[in-house]
């Protein structure tokens, strides 16, 4: 360590480092941990949101805004035009249409966008989902609106219409055609059951036989393979017979390990 007494800084205010009373320079103010963190916070996230989320006329948008914009008046989405909707075309159809259409289109310019009929074919009815009323060929001229397809006795749901040509046959389901599905649809799922069932309990009787089929493979080569070796043994290991009845011994080993083996796979095997 140095000998040399400390300097006094150049104002002549002495070290410093204890003029407030509290332990810290004069230039050093205590704050509350808690508070200045909830204070930087709030100021940089308002600063992140203004700066670079919230769009800003002054400063030419962000980037992703102007894209917007751009497509939406490319693409004709314009205050002074009608409102347009994705409309779906397909059924009895020459080219199935999936794009986006002014509401306010009859429906039968929307059918011809999507290529029309066949020649010599007309239409029959349009479907436009399951909870609205069929749409028949004396209404095709009614406006793909949510107004207009009411006022037809119909709806426009989510759009999706399904064309009937007149070479289908429809009629109005009764209460026989009712029953009759019902029936059909509570005997199918009942058949799809007993397949499954019926699967299942081939599967097992399957594998219950091949377990008998690989016990008795065991329980066969083992006891060849005992009977054998008994007879090496007997016939003593000095003497040439030993080679006929020791090589078909191990053979049955073989055999019997193996059948043991696929005995044990064949009760853990799964469907």
């Amino acid at each position: 360590m140095s000998d040399r007494p400390p300097t006094e800084p150049p104002d002549g205010s002495g070290s410093g480092t204890d003029t407030g009373g509290n332990g810290l320079p004069d230039n050093i103010e205590p704050i509350e941990i808690q508070s200045e963190m909830e204070t930087s916070f709030l100021e940089y996230a308002m600063s992140v949101i203004i700066s670079r989320a919230l769009p800003d006329a002054r400063d030419g948008l962000k980037p992703v805004h102007r894209r917007i914009l751009w497509s939406m008046y490319d693409a004709g989405h314009r205050p002074d035009r009608q409102h347009v909707k994705c409309a779906t075309v397909v059924g009895d159809v020459m080219a199935p249409f999936v794009g986006e259409i002014e509401l306010g289109t009859p429906l039968s310019v929307l059918i011809e966008r999507a290529g029309g009929l066949r020649a010599g074919r007309a239409v029959q009815a349009v479907f436009s989902g399951v909870a609205n009323a069929v749409i028949t060929a004396d209404h095709l001229d009614a406006p793909v609106s949510y107004e207009g397809l009411a006022a037809a006795g119909s709806g426009m749901g989510s759009a999706g219409f399904v064309v009937y040509d007149d070479a289908v046959k429809a009629k109005r389901p009764g209460i026989i055609d009712t029953i009759k599905g019902y029936v059909a649809g509570v005997f199918g799922a009942t058949r799809s059951k007993v397949e499954e069932v019926s699967a299942e309990v081939q599967f097992r009787t399957l594998r219950v036989v091949w377990m008998v089929v690989w016990t008795l493979a065991a329980v066969t080569s083992l006891f060849l393979a005992l009977c054998f070796a008994m007879l090496t043994v007997i016939f003593g290991l000095g003497l040439p017979p030993r080679y006929a009845f020791g090589i078909p011994s191990l053979v049955f080993l073989v055999a019997g390990v193996v059948a043991v083996f696929m005995l044990k796979r064949t009760r853990h095997s799964r469907r």
